[in-house]
């Protein structure tokens, strides 16, 4: 995780000793606010955990959220351009202030955002869903695919978006 410190929390469903389902929070201070009962844990101690499913082919579904500040998204993008569009209903103003759109894609699925005036930035959530293996760079993987996905269809600096999930490898064209 670049630039500071970033919680991952690791829930483990294990039936009879066997693996069942997993599930990892990732996410910055600011995600987790002021819950100071998340213990710091090494990341080689999450591996050790993680390594009782190494090898297994496993489906996942991936959920990332950003807080972008306004004057980081393209000027002319897809969320500058529909923030803000009005109309009149009955009387009544309407403006848009977010949206959930689908994705026609065979990894990512869905994105939705929203104006968070308090904050003055946009609120995102882009979901994907892919089949993989664990290993030793799992994470790392999901981490990037993610961030990919944020390039492409928030900042849209990249024009065509590549993920080959029989390789685990990531590529974007800029």
């Amino acid at each position: 995780f670049p630039e500071g410190a970033a919680w991952l929390r690791l829930l483990l469903d294990l039936e009879d000793g066997k693996p069942g389902h997993f599930h990892f929070d990732i996410g910055r201070d600011s995600v987790y606010g002021e819950q100071k009962s998340l213990e710091i844990v090494d990341i080689n101690e999450v591996h050790k955990l993680v390594d009782r499913f190494a090898g297994l082919d496993v489906r996942i579904a991936l959920s990332a959220e950003y807080s972008i500040p306004l004057n980081q998204l393209p000027e002319r993008g897809m969320i500058s351009t529909l923030l803000g569009v009005e109309t009149e209903s009955c009387g009544v103003n309407l403006s848009v202030d977010g949206a959930s759109m689908s994705i026609e894609d065979d990894v990512f699925t869905r994105i939705r955002w929203f104006y968070n005036k308090n904050k003055k930035c946009i609120e995102a959530n882009l979901e994907a869903q892919t089949e993989s293996e664990i290993d030793d760079e799992y994470l790392e993987d999901a981490v990037e695919l993610m961030r990919v996905g944020l390039e492409c269809f928030i900042f849209e600096t990249s024009e065509d978006l590549r993920y080959d999930t029989k390789t685990d490898e990531t590529k974007a064209k800029a």
